[in-house]
């Protein structure tokens, strides 16, 4: 079983770069032991589905990741 800290890195981890197979399965039985994990992962999936809507550049179904420092200057631009 995973501590909830490793869960909530690989919860990170897959908005990055994605989970591997066995993480996946990790993540899917600690959050279904642990609700304060499920809720961390229910929050970063809606916070992500805003940032990538709001931006309008990535659809769910196609997400292209863009360099780190080329998000953080499109997100300080429309603040």
């Amino acid at each position: 079983m995973l501590s909830c800290k490793k869960a909530s890195a690989l919860t990170d981890k897959k908005t990055v770069i994605g989970l591997t197979w066995i993480e996946s399965v990790q993540v899917r039985l600690h959050t279904s032991a642990c609700a304060g994990c499920a809720n961390y992962v229910k929050q970063t999936e809606l916070i992500d589905n805003m940032l990538y809507n709001y931006f309008g550049e990535l659809s769910k179904t196609n997400r292209v990741m863009l360099e780190n420092s080329t998000l953080k200057e499109r997100i300080i631009s429309r603040l």
